[in-house]
């Protein structure tokens, strides 16, 4: 006899909860008759397992994350307290991680390798807070020294540390760097909160977890008021085994110290030499398994009353929707996203419904795919266009006796409208910096032009610049052809440019309509004429680069210790979160500040500017790009000196 699709249906479900219905009920009855014990135990262990896994995930994630971010921080910045700002911050972004050190190896290449702190990188906002003690911090380091003992490549330990006022942390060590032979030269040690650790050991089956080290100490505990951070577990009996080194796994019945009788099972984490425990009072995981049994028998009843509804309701209407949509879906799997299914004649019932989602949901995946390949296509683009600017700026300062020039950009957006190049030809010093009107990649466009016109006439002058003069103008007429191509007559670029005749003081520029570079003189400062110590290097000029400039020199003479500030207008324009506007007596005041601490050296002065910036506009964007570059005179022999 040949039964319909929907006969089959019927007769199918009936069948399926038949057997579920029955099988619940065998295996509820067979609990609590002839293997209750070894359920509740089975269940145990696999709590274990379940708690194993994720602690080790974890725990490799939090790895992966220090030893990112020390690869990040050694590769992205030049200077240690630039590492380890960086370090910091992100460090505030993690809510698991309370701080960050490197060990180095001091041992001769003959003797077992000792690490020795290096640095160390903590949560300031904790300081700040309350919640980490420096002062405690610095006194783990000295009375738990890190000495490791490498067994091989790749394997990391663990320590569990007592501060006050915090409680406890975890301090894990993880592998850094590498000589030939394998052995570690450098290692990262990361302590995690105890508390965030603790987080992973819930378990919804109702067993309460423990991780231990390898000497039976508790490192998180799900139940810390049976089972504290800290205490030493070693005779335990269930532990007998692990402790041992005799099974990586096992589960039995224990007695706790307090006399209460438990179901326990550990589980080797394979980490660290970490091990996972879950485990639940008897008397509970009696109580659960009798609510499961009770439970287990009214499902059953319900769902063999439903399933003797459903197989009288169930018909042939329900057959030929699902056939149509199985073969749409199997035609939208082939990348046939045409593919639609007829919804006429269902109404508004449930198929109809569905039929109607299916369709829709058809149609959105065919325009996700493209937008999806859209996208990826533009952000690599950004991306490429964002490395290959980079090369537009200086790779290096400058650090002469004669002078000393630092730069420092905050772009508004992937590709940035400012730019900024200097040349050392030998006693001449060429700047120049430039501002686009607008960001992005059109503006990124023309700093690329404006680089390669740079570029050329640097080139064409590498055995000296004999008419500083004449080559400006030769600079700002290639400029203006270059810029004017690129922008198209849609975008300018305000410029300056100055060559700096570094034995003498002289100083020879031109301005396109750009802001003057400050002119803060040494000699001012020091007789106490802080107010009448600024000037401008070069007067402001127009029009812009583009708009038919023509080159307008000035001259000025630079004295010893005279600092020089170039700037673009996203520095001036920026505003606080109320919209106020960055104050010129503020930025003067704090100019004077850095310079009277920091003089000379202009890679602090510069960086310090820039804080104060992104502390100001108290946003992690701003509207225009912004470019600092700080240069200072040294010793000149010309009429200035």
């Amino acid at each position: 006899m040949v039964l319909s699709i929907g006969r089959k249906i019927n007769l199918l479900l009936v069948t399926m909860l038949l057997l579920t219905g029955g099988g619940i009920i065998l295996t509820a009855t067979d609990l609590f008759t002839s293997d209750l014990s070894h359920l509740i135990s089975k269940g145990a262990l696999d709590a274990a397992a379940m708690l194993s896994s994720r602690a080790r995930s974890e725990l490799r994630h939090v790895a992966s994350r220090a030893f990112t971010l020390g690869m990040a921080s050694l590769q992205e910045f030049r200077y240690p307290a630039d590492r380890l700002q960086f370090i910091e911050e992100s460090l505030k972004r993690d809510p698991q991680l309370a701080s960050l050190a490197l060990y180095a190896n001091e041992s001769p290449s003959d003797q077992p390798p000792r690490f020795r702190p290096r640095w160390r990188a903590i949560r300031r906002d904790l300081v700040a807070q309350g919640a980490l003690s420096s002062r405690s911090l610095e006194a783990f380091d000295r009375e738990f020294p890190v000495d490791f003992e490498v067994a091989r490549k790749g394997e990391a330990s663990f320590r569990l540390a007592s501060l006050q006022p915090v409680g406890l942390v975890i301090r894990m060590a993880i592998p850094f760097l590498w000589k030939a032979k394998g052995e570690f030269t450098e290692v990262l040690v990361v302590e995690m909160r105890q508390d965030a650790f603790s987080a992973l050991l819930e378990d919804s089956t109702g067993y309460a977890g423990l991780i231990v080290d390898g000497k039976g100490q508790v490192l998180g505990s799900a139940d810390p008021l049976s089972f504290p951070p800290g205490e030493d577990l070693s005779d335990l009996p269930l532990l007998a085994p692990l402790l041992a080194g005799r099974a990586p796994a096992m589960q039995r019945e224990f007695t706790d110290r307090s006399g209460l009788r438990r179901i326990g099972a550990f589980q080797k984490v394979g980490f660290g030499g970490l091990a996972a425990i879950a485990q639940v009072p008897f008397d509970h995981a009696e109580r659960a398994m009798r609510e499961l049994y009770l439970r287990s028998l009214f499902l059953a009843g319900a769902l063999l009353s439903l399933a003797l509804l459903i197989s009288f309701l169930l018909s042939r209407a329900i057959s030929d929707p699902l056939r149509a949509l199985s073969a749409a879906a199997d035609r939208i799997a082939t990348g046939d996203f045409a593919a639609r299914v007829s919804i006429r004649g269902r109404g508004r019932d449930e198929l109809g419904l569905l039929g109607t989602s299916f369709n829709t949901m058809a149609g959105k995946i065919g325009e996700l795919i493209q937008q999806t390949a859209q996208k990826a296509r533009m952000e690599k683009e950004l991306e490429t266009a964002r490395i290959v600017q980079r090369r537009f700026f200086p790779g290096e300062d400058l650090a002469t006796p004669r002078f000393r020039l630092a730069g420092s950009l905050l772009p508004a957006s992937e590709c940035g409208g400012d730019w900024w190049h200097y040349a050392k030809l030998g006693d001449h010093l060429i700047v120049a910096m430039g501002d686009v009107t607008g960001h992005g990649v059109s503006a990124a466009l023309v700093t690329a032009a404006a680089h390669a016109a740079f570029s050329l006439c640097v080139e064409r002058v590498r055995d000296g610049i004999a008419d500083p003069e004449a080559w400006l103008r030769g600079l700002a007429r290639e400029l203006e052809v270059a810029i004017r191509a690129a922008g198209a007559g849609q975008a300018g670029m305000t410029l300056v440019a100055s060559v700096i005749d570094t034995g003498s003081g002289r100083a020879v520029s031109f301005n396109a309509a750009h802001r003057p570079p400050l002119l803060l003189r040494a000699r001012a400062c020091a007789a106490g004429g802080a107010d009448k110590a600024f000037g401008t290097l070069v007067p402001a000029g127009g029009p812009g680069m583009g708009e038919g400039y023509s080159a307008t020199l000035s001259e000025t003479w630079l004295e010893p210790g005279d600092l020089v500030l170039w700037y673009t207008d996203g520095l001036v324009e920026c505003t606080d979160p109320t919209g106020r506007p960055l104050s010129k007596v503020e930025f003067r005041s704090r100019l004077l500040e850095l310079v009277s601490r920091d003089s000379g050296d202009v890679r602090k002065i510069c960086d310090a500017l820039m804080a104060g910036v992104r502390e100001f506009t108290g946003r992690a964007e701003v509207e225009d790009d912004i470019t600092i570059v700080v240069g200072q005179v040294g010793q000149v022999s010309g009429p200035g000196a």
